[in-house]
């Protein structure tokens, strides 16, 4: 391995450990931040981050060097591109924030969302890699693992802007506390739930560490309803923070 490929293998690294840095700092922002400006915060600064890193100018190379590497991304692409690995983390964690009375609400259009989305993506590579059975093993490969990951960012997505523009006051729900549910997570933070019914359906409700430790088993809660921008009803804890309006 020479210096160059050392130094790119530093490089991803460091751009790994940052991207998760700043995943928990924004995660800490949400306890002082209400959501709904943390959450649209959060899209602004991932399309600003994307777009700068992909129209900024190529890094020049130097004059002294022998071979010309011309590479196409420099230092400060890897910043902008770390700030959106880490801004996209968190996007997809904070979908998690979401109660719904059934999982995956919106798995089907994310699906199909994906799909056109890998179609897309497949017209704008080489011609080259598809000559080849190899070739085209490592694209259906590439086309699975990618796809999957694809899925959960655009289902993360469409939660967050059922959320986002519906615009309209939510309903305000009392329920008794059936079970309390704390996950221990090691790469992300902890989270903490309460079982509750309303409506005839029984779900897991999403609460920030204060409000779990302030509350037992047995005990009354107040919990909001939305109905969603497209028409997918949820569950939320407190209106003023996380998942708040």
């Amino acid at each position: 391995m020479d210096k160059i490929e050392k130094k790119v293998k530093k490089r991803s690294w460091l751009s790994a450990l940052l991207a998760f840095v700043i995943f928990l700092l924004l995660e800490s922002l949400a306890l002082l931040i209400p959501h709904r400006i943390l959450l649209t915060a959060k899209f602004l600064l991932l399309a600003a981050s994307v777009a700068v890193g992909l129209l900024a100018p190529k890094p020049r190379e130097p004059k002294k060097r022998k071979h010309k590497q011309n590479p196409r991304f420099g230092i400060f692409h890897n910043i902008c591109f770390t700030a959106g690995a880490g801004l996209l983390l968190s996007l997809v964690f904070d979908e998690g924030d979401y109660s719904y009375s059934q999982a995956f609400p919106f798995w089907g259009v994310a699906l199909v969302v994906s799909l056109l989305l890998i179609v897309a993506a497949l017209f704008l590579l080489p011609k080259k890699i598809f000559e080849t059975k190899s070739g085209i093993g490592w694209v259906l490969l590439g086309v699975l693992l990618v796809g999957f990951l694809l899925w959960f960012v655009v289902n993360s997505f469409i939660m967050h802007f059922n959320y986002l523009l519906d615009l309209t006051p939510p309903t305000e729900y009392t329920a008794i506390i059936e079970q309390k549910e704390h996950h221990n997570r090691l790469k992300s933070p902890d989270s903490y739930e309460f079982e509750v019914t309303a409506n005839g359906q029984t779900f897991d409700l999403e609460v920030e560490l204060r409000i779990y430790d302030n509350y037992e088993v047995g005990d009354t809660f107040t919990f909001y309803h939305y109905e969603g921008a497209f028409g997918k009803a949820f569950y939320l804890s407190d209106p003023t923070q996380k998942g708040g309006s």
